[in-house]
């Protein structure tokens, strides 16, 4: 399912009546198509001098981004109406998933089955088809990328910010710790996942990888 939301508020009025003894306010209910952010809170603050007085215009968002089973949603909205109600009643904590969210998370998924966590990754799950077919409709991202080899033998591929590029090759890749490196650009979806850095940060390949997949690229020449 994708959430929508009459969905949420169905849902937000159940959980209010059954885990928070319908204390909490309907808040302002939004959609958002995040892909790592999948619920959130947000709310506003008024402040007299110095002192905040009061917290209104409430906000639960949900993604969109995800083709959820309902139970994930689930999760996913009792866990964002924790924060609410913590801040809604002004109860201090450690920090936004201190002891005090931990607390009335650990005793709902005791008592009641649920799988609220602090962090919910959302990696292996289905994406919702429009975002899908729009991810297909797009041409294949072009990716710079430094392969190393260090002098310990070991060979490493940089996914590279372009703005990066002078940078590395005036400060870094001239150190003998480097014992060869070359710029490639490629559409190659395996870096995909990978972090666009603007230091040597990368991943650890294999030799026989690491010269089967330069042959494959093609060589960098800046502009």
């Amino acid at each position: 399912m994708v959430v929508t939301e009459s969905w949420i508020k169905k849902e937000f009025i159940k959980f209010n009546s059954l885990y928070f003894d319908g204390k909490l306010p309907m808040p302002i209910i939004k959609l958002s198509h995040a892909r790592t952010q999948l619920g959130a809170l947000a709310y506003k603050n008024e402040w007299l001098l110095g002192r905040r007085i009061r917290c209104f215009d409430y906000t639960i968002k949900l993604s969109t981004y995800y083709d959820m089973t309902e139970r994930q949603a689930q999760n996913i909205l009792i866990h964002e109406m924790i924060h609410y109600y913590i801040a809604y009643f002004r109860i201090r904590d450690s920090r936004p998933h201190g002891v005090k969210f931990q607390k009335m998370a650990s005793d709902l998924n005791r008592k009641y089955g649920w799988e609220i966590k602090a962090i919910e990754v959302a990696k292996d799950w289905k994406v919702a088809e429009y975002y899908r077919k729009k991810e297909e409709q797009k041409s294949p991202r072009q990716y710079l990328v430094l392969a190393l080899k260090v002098n310990s033998g070991k060979y490493y591929f940089c996914n590279i910010s372009p703005k990066a590029y002078a940078k590395l090759e005036k400060e870094y890749l001239h150190r003998k710790e480097i014992l060869q490196y070359g710029w490639y650009t490629t559409q190659d979806s395996y870096f995909k996942g990978m972090p666009i850095c603007r230091t040597l940060r990368g991943r650890k390949v294999s030799e026989e990888m690491y010269k089967r997949m330069t042959k494959e690229m093609t060589v960098y020449k800046k502009k």
